[in-house]
């Protein structure tokens, strides 16, 4: 249905013959929201030809939230083989929670329709962490309420991550430091020069720059409990 194309992403991962239907409503209503270009929930946009996987990666990566939409019978789910889905590494729901596991990404199990949460010894280790994660309960009967309760959730989690923020590399850090360090000593050096003459305001706005490209100052974070927050779809072996 939609591509991401603005910040501050949503993934809504399903399996289509399982909560197709609850992920539609469920669409709609952050579509509403949010903006039709910061929800992905499917990959029927994507041109032909794409990598699906990496498609799929590259989605998941550039959201802040995936929330993982879990039927009745999402653990049970087989291929034509008889063989488990998330048994399989290349399962599309299976690539996009782990991605985003992997990627400290914000995940939200959705229980739908009376589902429950999964055992750890259940699910593929890759999958494992996603029962750390608070889940929140989707059904027919109290969709407004418990959707208006998931956007205030949402809302707060990107207010909290600064939109466009990329982690930056242990090498794009180092080097950051060590420019901050330069012009400290620099500036020392020109200030015992000038009989010990204060700093300017605007040498003490630049460490604060230096330091925050660097790292040292952490960003806020809001929890959702302890929530880390597409269409996961996959029909031929995944979704």
């Amino acid at each position: 249905m939609s591509s991401l194309r603005g910040p501050g992403g949503i993934f809504i991962s399903y399996r289509r013959e399982e909560t197709a239907a609850n992920a539609g409503r469920l669409y709609d209503r952050l579509s509403d929201h949010f903006g039709e270009d910061r929800v992905f929930m499917d990959v029927d946009s994507l041109a032909y030809g794409v990598d699906f996987t990496r498609a799929v990666i590259d989605a998941v990566s550039r959201c802040d939230v995936l929330l993982a939409l879990i039927g009745r019978d999402w653990l049970a789910i087989t291929d034509d083989k008889g063989r488990r889905r998330l048994d399989n590494p290349n399962d599309w729901v299976r690539v996009e929670i782990e991605t985003a596991l992997q990627r400290d990404i914000r995940v939200v199990p959705v229980l739908v329709d009376g589902a429950v949460l999964p055992q750890a010894d259940d699910l593929p280790l890759s999958l494992r962490p996603l029962i750390q994660r608070q889940q929140l309960e989707l059904s027919h009967s109290g969709f407004k309420l418990e959707v208006t309760s998931l956007i205030a959730a949402v809302d707060k989690v990107l207010t909290a991550d600064p939109v466009g923020h990329q982690p930056q590399s242990a090498a794009e850090q180092r080097e950051a430091e060590q420019t901050a360090a330069r012009r400290q000593e620099e500036r020392s050096s020109k200030a015992s020069a000038q009989g010990g003459s204060r700093l300017s305001i605007w040498s003490v706005e630049a460490d604060v720059v230096s330091m925050i490209t660097a790292g040292n100052i952490g960003s806020v974070s809001i929890e959702y409990g302890p929530v880390r927050g597409r269409r996961g779809s996959g029909d031929a072996d995944g979704g």
